[in-house]
């Protein structure tokens, strides 16, 4: 069965990257399992807008833009009714 990727995953690495955090930083400061943790970086998992925010706060990363990243996504991933008429 194939898994889809979270986008949200890679920019969170990068930051990660750019701030010089381990996941296991990341999980200590944030909350967070060390398993949770590496499954948003990997793109495994979405996480919450809690994990978000306290990412961004630890990150120094502007969380309104990181907010808006993932409300992004998530808009994307959610199911769209099917319109009259169309086949699904």
């Amino acid at each position: 069965m194939h898994q889809t990727r979270h986008h949200i995953g890679v920019v969170l690495e990068r930051i990660c990257s750019q701030a010089r955090l381990t996941a296991e930083a990341v999980a200590d400061r944030t909350g967070s399992t060390s398993r949770d943790v590496a499954d948003f970086l990997s793109g495994k998992k979405f996480p919450s807008t809690i994990f978000i925010l306290r990412f961004a706060q630890i990150s120094g990363t502007d969380p309104q833009l990181l907010v808006k990243v993932w409300e992004d996504e998530h808009e994307r991933r959610a199911p769209r009714p099917a319109r009259a008429g169309q086949a699904r």
